[in-house]
């Protein structure tokens, strides 16, 4: 039987409405955001904790991370109006890590599947490993992890780096986006150009595009990175 993989229903980000807004992302009044079939939760100062369906029940820690486990029935919201930087859903969540065999052994005792692929190095850097762990409606979180356990090691542009202490527990850091179209003019057109990093080649493959927000600019607690459809 085809397991059945745990859906990110809700997130809860330390991120103020209006910063999102400028990132050119719709949001209520109430400070939620919906991207795809995942309901994000905005308000500055809280600790970032997420919800599966599909996942058993109750309230659990993955590896530091709160983490709520929902056995409801989910609700059909729709999203109001299209998000001017042309967000679809989620591609991946990026979460740092000290361990990564720590974080990985961890979410497999919450429920989440073992990793369908890991990465040790990786292509683009010496210094860091990664792990992909698939949940359903197609989002991957994506934990990165420096190779020699609690190193602090730098990562793309425009990202912080990679650096907690040995004991620290693993962090939401941030969220690569989906977007409709082939190309990023509509992220290019309500982001300013301060406030976003150079376009490149995505190594997603499939001739996608990059751009990574500067969240500082931005007044950002999470990192953003926004994918262009695939051309090929």
């Amino acid at each position: 039987m085809r397991r059945i993989l745990p859906t990110l229903s809700r997130l809860r980000l330390p991120d103020a409405a209006s910063a999102w807004r400028a990132a050119g992302f719709c949001v209520s009044h109430d400070g939620v955001c919906r991207i795809g079939s995942t309901n994000i939760m905005l308000e500055e100062k809280i600790q970032p904790s997420w919800t599966f369906r599909d996942l058993g029940h109750g309230r659990v820690s993955m590896d530091g991370v709160s983490t709520l486990r929902d056995a409801s029935t989910p609700a059909q919201i729709a999203q109001d109006e299209a998000h001017p930087n042309d967000a679809d859903s989620l591609h991946a969540i990026t979460l740092y890590s000290p361990s990564l065999s720590r974080t990985v052994v961890e979410f497999e005792r919450a429920g989440l599947p073992s990793p369908k692929r890991v990465m040790d190095p990786t292509p683009w850097s010496t210094e860091i490993s990664m792990a992909f762990v698939q949940c359903g409606d197609g989002l991957t979180i994506e934990v990165v992890a420096p190779r020699e356990p609690g190193r602090a090691v730098p990562l793309l542009p425009g990202m912080r780096p990679l650096d907690l202490a040995m004991n620290a527990p693993a962090q939401i850091a941030g969220l690569i986006v989906n977007t409709r179209a082939t190309n990023l003019d509509a992220l290019q057109a309500c982001v300013s150009e301060e406030a976003r990093g150079k376009e490149g080649k995505a190594s997603q493959g499939g001739g996608r595009r990059r751009v990574v927000l500067r969240h500082e600019a931005l007044g950002l607690a999470t990192q953003l990175l926004f994918l262009s459809a695939p051309r090929e």
